[in-house]
């Protein structure tokens, strides 16, 4: 079994790129974020590579544990959507089914919209079979081919299952 390995300063250059596509479509241009690489060595000797984001928001730069819960979720997302790109242009593999677990909740309707689109793109691009989006808000149906809707009455879950 052949693997490859890659220096992550080889990488950050691919990783902005797609992370600055990404967070545009997003934010609607609102946000803009980049992965640093700082190289810290505490015995002088040994080089380790630490990865920060920073996130520029209109004139303010912050470390994105700074930022507000929504341009969290927007930044996460574009970060996911990142490295997935990147994962498939580096190694010509990629993750063939992506999972989003309640990722809308901060997010308003507008903003919601363009990270579907931004999901689509991606998916399309590294050739995924499969999104599966999991939330409780009320999505616009017709963004979806399928859509499993599960309630709950008397304790008895019910599950239905719809095509779009």
């Amino acid at each position: 079994m052949l693997f490859r390995s890659y220096r992550i300063d080889s990488v950050l250059e691919l990783l902005n790129q797609q992370m600055s596509i990404i967070l545009a479509g997003i934010s609607n241009g609102d946000m803009q974020a980049q992965f640093v690489s700082q190289k810290n060595s505490s015995s002088g000797r040994k080089v380790l590579d630490k990865i920060d984001i920073m996130v520029k928001d209109k004139h303010k730069e912050l470390p994105v544990d700074l930022i507000s819960g929504g341009q969290s979720t927007q930044v996460g997302l574009a970060t996911l959507l990142a490295v997935w790109l990147a994962a498939k242009k580096t190694t010509d593999k990629s993750v063939n089914c992506l999972f989003l677990d309640e990722v809308f909740g901060t997010l308003s309707q507008g903003l919601v919209d363009g990270v579907f689109e931004q999901i689509v793109a991606c998916s399309k691009e590294v050739g995924a079979s499969s999104v599966f989006v999991i939330s409780h808000r009320d999505l616009d149906q017709q963004m979806f081919d399928k859509v499993v809707e599960i309630t709950n009455t008397n304790g008895i879950s019910l599950v239905g299952v719809a095509n779009v």
